[in-house]
């Protein structure tokens, strides 16, 4: 009897044993850096990746002079970056990736009101560095060119509206960790 309710048993747990299997690396992180902005980052293949992601701030000040004035101004920006990594298969990682940004820029106080549109393009080339299965650190330097409109309009007197256009080429970096899900 009791080689039968080993036998038993054993089948039991032979037939409840999940197999093993290697386990695939995380394909989706949520990343977050310098300067200040929160994203994810998704592997599509080995050897690419998507990066969205967004930024906010808001400011409200005042100032007591010869006119009291309390100011507030908010800025929510987005962007979006392509990975392109080398096909090296290591902890370390180089990648090349453009990237294209939208900021938007208002502002109001007792005195006047603005408005500013930012778009940016720019290429970089990094690094990615994963110390563990589910923790990764990466930093970047490149190019970026910068297209800027805006506008203000005061309220005192006649309401004069002002407009300005710009352009700005500079560099780009950026540092930061992805925490694999």
């Amino acid at each position: 009897m009791s080689a039968i309710r080993i036998l038993v048993i054993g089948c039991f747990l032979g037939a409840a044993a999940i197999p093993a299997r290697a386990q695939d690396a995380p394909r989706v992180g949520l990343t977050t850096g310098y300067p200040g902005s929160i994203g994810i980052l998704w592997h599509t293949s080995e050897r690419t990746a998507v990066r969205p992601d967004f930024s906010f701030t808001t400011t409200s000040s005042s100032s007591q002079s010869l006119i009291d004035a309390i100011s507030d101004f908010s800025s929510v920006s987005a962007g979006f970056s392509v990975l392109f990594f080398s096909p090296v298969r290591d902890n370390l990682k180089v990648y090349a990736a453009p990237r294209f940004a939208y900021t938007v820029t208002t502002g109001n106080s007792d005195l006047s009101e603005s408005t500013a549109d930012m778009y940016s393009v720019s290429g970089v080339f990094g690094g990615h560095y994963a110390l563990g299965r589910r923790f990764a650190v990466f930093g970047e330097a490149g190019l970026q060119y910068s297209h800027q409109t805006s506008s203000v309009t005061t309220s005192i007197g006649a309401g004069i509206r002002t407009t300005g256009r710009g352009h700005s080429v500079g560099t780009r970096t950026a540092v930061g960790v992805v925490i694999y899900f």
